[in-house]
């Protein structure tokens, strides 16, 4: 069953969403992100993610991402406050690419 969050994003790196830790559930978690505030938010697969090397997402811009189990995301604003509107979803698969 979908879950649904919002997050206030800061310019404080904070987790987006913590997928258990790999031996607890190996799962994959799909993330649907919306960001519905006015500042741009930086996703980041860590507390080290900054303004210059997060994925951006714009003011009411939206991105999809795939967590491996043990895998989390985190956000930060560059300045001021947004909010991000994150639905969730266990147990999917996630596409493969052919090479």
């Amino acid at each position: 069953m979908p879950r649904e969050l919002s997050v206030a994003v800061t310019t404080a790196a904070s987790p987006v969403l913590a997928n258990p830790v790999a031996g607890a559930n190996t799962s994959p978690v799909s993330l649907l992100m919306e960001n519905t505030g006015a500042a741009t938010v930086f996703i980041g697969g860590d507390l080290a993610v900054t303004a210059a090397n997060g994925v951006p997402i714009a003011a009411n811009g939206s991105m999809t991402l795939v967590l491996a189990g043990g895998e989390s995301a985190y956000a930060i604003t560059a300045a001021g406050t947004s909010t991000l509107a994150v639905l969730s979803q266990a147990g999917l698969t996630p596409p493969t690419v052919d090479h």
